[in-house]
């Protein structure tokens, strides 16, 4: 897995048309925002790590994406219960 450490690499990295991937326990055919207080409610979450994101659930999709204010996470944030 490799760490993005600055929002300037994650735009760099974007702007070359990357693939990237979201886990999921549910089926859907469209991302939607709905109000939570899941961890779900800050956004949608991706990653360019196919293994990382088969932890968040067996529907595995993958996205291009565009965006206009995204907020990293890096692994020393990020915590998964098991």
């Amino acid at each position: 897995m490799r760490i993005i450490n600055n929002i300037e690499d994650f735009i760099k990295e974007q702007e070359t048309n990357k693939i990237w991937y979201h886990g999921s326990d549910h089926k859907f055919d469209t991302f939607e925002n709905f109000k939570s207080n899941a961890p779900s409610a800050l956004g949608i979450f991706v990653t360019d790590d196919l293994v990382l994101a088969e932890i968040f659930g067996d529907n595995i999709y993958k996205v291009n994406i565009s965006y206009s204010n995204p907020y990293t996470i890096t692994m020393d944030k990020w915590v998964i219960n098991s």
